[in-house]
């Protein structure tokens, strides 16, 4: 039987799998008992508040357990939790806040000075959780019963790029994570033996496979710390020596791991599976990947939009996939619990082999974004010549192709890049820059100076005199550092359409040529 909510799933695994270890960091792990307490615990907690089904939760998440039991918590209890990033802008961190308006922000026990200042100006409560203490926990009748939830239920709101310079809220259900749990466990063959190396941080995509894949299995997860990511030595250390089994990563980082020679084939001694997604992998990386383990793990290419719950297509490598070096790796073949479209400019479905729009449906999809109709009615909408239902799809904005049975990436309709595996609207950057007073005119491209890897460049046209790393300065105050461009480039003007709008094609051109001169 299908449960009707993710704390029903949860109440079944914890039965299983309560003397399992739920988390290990080399330090400090917790067992499944434990981590039931402490969301118990911080249910309760919740409770004080008045806090209930529907409200809007937001955590200030790095990795410490007692943070992944206050998801638990909310899940529990129909409260929408999202993951914001502690060290964003204050301006960035405004926006989100200012979307998703939670009731609750909570955190470990100590935050910065500004972001509590910042937090008090908005009269936004603050729930410090710090370090749980089992021996403490007093958990009421009320908060050990689970509410009658439903598959539709909102559980999590993942923030992403946005167009119009403000992120955008994505919001998905209960129903969907259960179908995403119930497609990864399968397909991935995971059980309770799996341990997840979690390099992901919290408020991105991809850490959802890590947390549901691996707490709805009775796995444990290895949460690996933020300032190991600058060391590589030690993330292939960390990873082995805590015998991880599952790995998944951007393939930036994989990228990083052989470039500086870390990764080699005694690495990952224990890791079965290796899966990456979110951006391009370089055609002769992957191959060197693949000569290292393609005999001994399974390398995935996973696909899927962030409206998507995380994965909607996948790919096992194999050595056929280097036959044509200059083609992308296959996006792989579109997860059963999807079903999708692939249509032209008119919205008519193309023919095998033609290129088109990939639209997707099925109980994964997004309802759409938290607070802002607009754009939800223009990405999520009706099926095409379908007149008797209410049916809808969620147009991704990729261009993709059908061959052989498998779906190939070819471009965006958009201005939606993936770097560095974050989905990014050079829109957003161009915002920040045109509000900037000394700015007249900004541009902003990407340049892929392979076939996969690329680099964002901004180019301004300015009304007054100010330096390149004043710029940067500024843009640090509004963008995260994945989103700063790589290059400024001071113009006297900017090329434009036949519609008055800056033109990305020419501005692209001119910057190719001026490499090759």
């Amino acid at each position: 039987m299908i449960p009707n909510n993710l704390g029903d799933l949860w109440r079944d695994n914890y039965i299983s799998y309560k003397n399992n270890l739920a988390f290990d960091n080399g330090t400090e792990s917790w067992s499944y008992e434990t981590l039931e307490n402490c969301s118990n615990f911080i249910c309760a907690e919740i409770e004080k508040y008045g806090l209930g089904e529907g409200d809007v939760i937001g955590i200030l998440h790095t990795k410490q357990f007692e943070q992944y039991a206050a998801m638990l918590a909310c899940l529990k209890m129909g409260i929408i939790y999202s993951n914001i990033d502690p060290n964003s802008p204050l301006e960035r961190f405004s926006k989100i806040l200012d979307t998703c308006s939670p009731k609750l922000i909570i955190s470990e026990k100590t935050i910065s000075n500004e972001v509590e200042l910042f937090l008090n100006k908005k009269s936004t409560q603050i729930l410090f959780i710090g370090k749980f203490k089992p021996s403490v926990v007093k958990i009421s009748e009320k908060t050990n019963k689970l509410l009658p939830l439903s598959w539709d239920t909102t559980a999590y709101i993942m923030f992403t790029s946005g167009s119009t310079g403000a992120p955008k809220g994505v919001t998905i259900t209960h129903g969907g994570l259960i179908s995403f749990i119930n497609w990864s466990k399968n397909h991935f063959n995971i059980d309770s033996n799996d341990r997840f190396a979690q390099l992901s941080p919290m408020f991105f995509d991809n850490s959802v496979f890590d947390f549901y894949s691996c707490l709805f299995s009775g796995a444990c997860l290895v949460p690996v710390d933020d300032s190991l990511m600058s060391k590589p030595h030690l993330i292939t250390k960390f990873v082995d020596n805590l015998k991880c089994t599952i790995w998944f990563s951007v393939p930036s980082l994989i990228v990083y791991l052989l470039s500086t020679r870390v990764l080699k084939p005694s690495s990952l001694k224990y890791i079965r599976c290796i899966i990456f997604g979110g951006e391009g992998f370089p055609k002769s990386l992957l191959k060197k990947l693949f000569t290292y383990f393609g005999k001994t793990k399974r390398l995935v290419n996973v696909y899927g939009p962030t409206e998507g719950t995380c994965i909607c297509s996948s790919h096992d490598i194999s050595i056929s996939d280097f036959d044509d070096m200059l083609k992308f790796a296959s996006l792989g073949k579109i997860n059963p619990n999807f079903k999708f479209m692939i249509i032209d400019e008119n919205s008519e479905a193309v023919d095998i082999g033609e290129k088109g729009e990939l639209c997707l449906m099925g109980p994964n999809i997004s309802p759409g974004y938290y607070n802002d109709w607009e754009k939800t009615h223009a990405c999520f909408v009706q099926i095409p010549k379908n007149n008797c239902l209410n049916e809808i799809m969620y147009r991704t904005g990729d261009i993709v192709f059908e061959e052989d049975g498998l779906l190939w990436f070819s471009g965006r309709v958009d201005n939606q890049i993936k770097h560095m595996g974050y989905r990014i609207e050079l829109e957003e950057i161009e915002t920040v820059l045109n509000s900037f007073c000394e700015i007249l005119q900004a541009g902003v491209i990407y340049y892929k100076n392979r076939q996969e890897f690329g680099h964002i460049v901004a180019v301004i046209q300015v009304v007054t005199q100010i330096s390149e790393l004043e710029v940067r300065q500024k843009l640090a105050n509004y963008l995260p550092k994945y989103m700063i461009p790589r290059e400024i480039i001071f113009s006297l003007a900017l090329p434009k359409n036949k519609n008055g709008k800056v033109d990305r094609i020419i501005l692209l051109d001119n910057y190719v040529q001026s490499l090759k001169k």
